[in-house]
Protein backbone atom coordinates (compact mmCIF):
# COMPACT_ATOMS: atom_id res chain seq x y z
CA UNK A 1 0.00 0.00 0.00
CA UNK A 2 2.88 2.04 0.68
CA UNK A 3 4.27 1.78 -2.67
CA UNK A 4 1.04 3.00 -3.85
CA UNK A 5 1.21 6.28 -1.90
CA UNK A 6 5.22 6.85 -2.69
CA UNK A 7 4.18 6.77 -6.68
CA UNK A 8 1.22 9.11 -6.20
CA UNK A 9 3.32 11.40 -4.39
CA UNK A 10 6.05 11.18 -7.27
CA UNK A 11 3.21 11.60 -9.87
CA UNK A 12 1.37 14.41 -8.06
CA UNK A 13 4.59 16.76 -7.02
CA UNK A 14 7.37 15.88 -9.33
CA UNK A 15 6.43 17.27 -12.04
CA UNK A 16 10.26 18.05 -12.82
CA UNK A 17 10.42 14.91 -12.60
CA UNK A 18 13.86 15.62 -10.64
CA UNK A 19 13.40 12.36 -8.27
CA UNK A 20 12.03 14.68 -5.60
CA UNK A 21 10.51 11.90 -3.64
CA UNK A 22 13.16 9.17 -4.52
CA UNK A 23 15.49 11.02 -3.06
CA UNK A 24 14.20 11.67 0.26
CA UNK A 25 13.26 8.43 1.13
CA UNK A 26 16.83 6.91 -0.33
CA UNK A 27 18.73 9.31 1.38
CA UNK A 28 16.54 7.98 4.95
CA UNK A 29 16.78 4.79 3.69
CA UNK A 30 21.08 4.71 3.77
CA UNK A 31 20.57 6.21 7.05
CA UNK A 32 20.91 4.01 10.40
CA UNK A 33 18.52 6.11 12.21
CA UNK A 34 16.96 8.68 10.34
CA UNK A 35 18.56 12.02 8.90
CA UNK A 36 18.42 15.18 10.60
CA UNK A 37 16.58 17.78 8.40
CA UNK A 38 18.73 20.91 8.38
CA UNK A 39 22.28 19.73 8.98
CA UNK A 40 21.87 16.51 6.73
CA UNK A 41 19.12 16.11 4.70
CA UNK A 42 19.18 19.56 3.28
CA UNK A 43 22.82 19.86 2.13
CA UNK A 44 22.00 15.92 0.73
CA UNK A 45 19.59 17.07 -1.33
CA UNK A 46 21.27 20.43 -2.25
CA UNK A 47 24.24 18.24 -3.62
CA UNK A 48 21.65 16.67 -6.07
CA UNK A 49 20.93 19.60 -7.08
CA UNK A 50 17.21 19.80 -5.58
CA UNK A 51 16.56 22.60 -4.06
CA UNK A 52 14.39 23.57 -0.74
CA UNK A 53 11.97 25.05 -2.21
CA UNK A 54 11.51 21.65 -4.14
CA UNK A 55 11.43 19.13 -1.38
CA UNK A 56 10.37 21.03 1.79
CA UNK A 57 6.84 21.00 -0.09
CA UNK A 58 7.11 17.13 -0.28
CA UNK A 59 8.18 16.31 3.19
CA UNK A 60 5.46 18.20 4.79
CA UNK A 61 3.32 15.81 2.32
CA UNK A 62 5.14 12.92 3.77
CA UNK A 63 4.20 13.71 7.15
CA UNK A 64 2.08 10.28 7.68
CA UNK A 65 5.06 8.38 6.20
CA UNK A 66 8.15 9.88 8.56
CA UNK A 67 8.52 9.69 11.86
CA UNK A 68 10.24 13.24 13.02
CA UNK A 69 11.96 14.06 16.62
CA UNK A 70 13.93 16.99 17.22
CA UNK A 71 14.85 17.47 13.45
CA UNK A 72 15.60 13.81 13.06
CA UNK A 73 13.85 11.88 10.18
CA UNK A 74 13.63 8.20 10.41
CA UNK A 75 10.56 5.93 8.41
CA UNK A 76 7.49 5.75 10.89
CA UNK A 77 6.99 2.17 10.70
CA UNK A 78 9.05 -1.13 8.88
CA UNK A 79 6.51 -1.43 6.14
CA UNK A 80 7.13 2.65 4.99
CA UNK A 81 10.89 1.21 4.95
CA UNK A 82 9.92 -1.80 2.88
CA UNK A 83 8.11 0.04 0.66
CA UNK A 84 10.84 2.17 0.06
CA UNK A 85 13.39 -0.78 -0.47
CA UNK A 86 10.60 -2.48 -3.02
CA UNK A 87 10.34 0.94 -5.18
CA UNK A 88 13.51 2.73 -5.10
CA UNK A 89 16.26 0.57 -3.68
CA UNK A 90 15.44 -3.26 -5.35
CA UNK A 91 18.65 -4.43 -5.47
CA UNK A 92 22.20 -4.62 -3.72
CA UNK A 93 23.61 -2.71 -6.36
CA UNK A 94 21.65 0.42 -5.67
CA UNK A 95 21.75 -0.32 -1.93
CA UNK A 96 25.63 -0.04 -2.32
CA UNK A 97 25.31 3.27 -4.14
CA UNK A 98 22.79 5.27 -1.73
CA UNK A 99 24.86 4.10 1.12
CA UNK A 100 28.19 5.20 -0.72
CA UNK A 101 26.60 8.91 -1.33
CA UNK A 102 26.01 8.70 2.24
CA UNK A 103 29.22 7.91 3.62
CA UNK A 104 30.86 10.27 1.26
CA UNK A 105 28.96 13.01 2.75
CA UNK A 106 29.42 12.15 6.42
CA UNK A 107 33.47 11.44 5.49
CA UNK A 108 33.41 14.98 4.38
CA UNK A 109 32.34 16.49 7.49
CA UNK A 110 35.19 18.57 9.67
CA UNK A 111 32.62 19.02 12.66
CA UNK A 112 32.65 16.82 15.95
CA UNK A 113 29.35 15.03 16.89
CA UNK A 114 28.51 17.16 20.35
CA UNK A 115 28.07 13.73 21.80
CA UNK A 116 31.96 13.50 21.45
CA UNK A 117 32.40 17.31 22.47
CA UNK A 118 30.35 16.90 25.39
CA UNK A 119 31.99 13.12 26.34
CA UNK A 120 35.53 14.96 25.85
CA UNK A 121 34.80 17.94 28.22
CA UNK A 122 33.35 15.58 31.39
CA UNK A 123 36.14 13.72 30.61
CA UNK A 124 38.89 16.78 31.25
CA UNK A 125 36.49 18.21 33.97
CA UNK A 126 37.08 15.30 35.84
CA UNK A 127 40.21 14.89 34.95
CA UNK A 128 41.33 18.13 35.93
CA UNK A 129 39.45 17.67 39.15
CA UNK A 130 41.18 14.50 40.03
CA UNK A 131 44.67 16.33 39.80
CA UNK A 132 43.41 19.19 41.56
CA UNK A 133 42.09 16.59 44.26
CA UNK A 134 45.57 14.91 44.69
CA UNK A 135 47.60 17.43 45.04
Amino acid sequence: MYEIVLERMEEDNDKDRKGVVEAIVSLIFASRSGLYQDSELEPLMTAKGIGLHEWSGVLVLMEDLLFHSSGLLNFSNHDVRRAVSNRYVPDQGLKVRVHRDLAKFFGAMVTTPPQILAESHTTTTLHTKLIIFLF
